[in-house]
């Protein structure tokens, strides 16, 4: 295990990329939504190769962009969410060891 930690000084500028991120995630479902939509209207409905083609093409592929979505936007949040709370601890650490080093300083 390492005696130290190092923090790049880019990491603020890191983290603070996550409400990009999480607005593109945003995007991407809406443009999914958007083709499953036409996906859907494109394969037709009320007649037997139109349902074959809906429950075999459409439903399935819309449920898996629904959760790749979902857990992208989530693994997103969760990062940016600890990676926030990490800089909060490193920047109390951060002043917790100049107080200290202060009180080493001869008077």
């Amino acid at each position: 295990m390492t005696d130290r930690i190092h923090v790049g000084g880019n990491l603020n500028s890191l983290m603070a990329q996550y409400p990009e991120i999480g607005t593109r995630v945003r995007l991407l479902a809406e443009h999914l939504a958007e083709l499953e939509q036409l996906n859907s209207s494109a394969g037709g409905h009320g007649d037997e190769i139109a349902e074959t083609y809906q429950s075999n093409v459409v439903e399935p592929g819309s449920r898996t962009h629904e959760h790749l979505n979902k857990l992208i936007a989530l693994v997103t949040q969760q990062a940016g969410d600890g990676g926030q709370g990490a800089l909060k601890l490193f920047d109390a650490a951060e002043q917790d060891a100049g107080e200290k080093a202060k009180g080493w300083l001869p008077d």
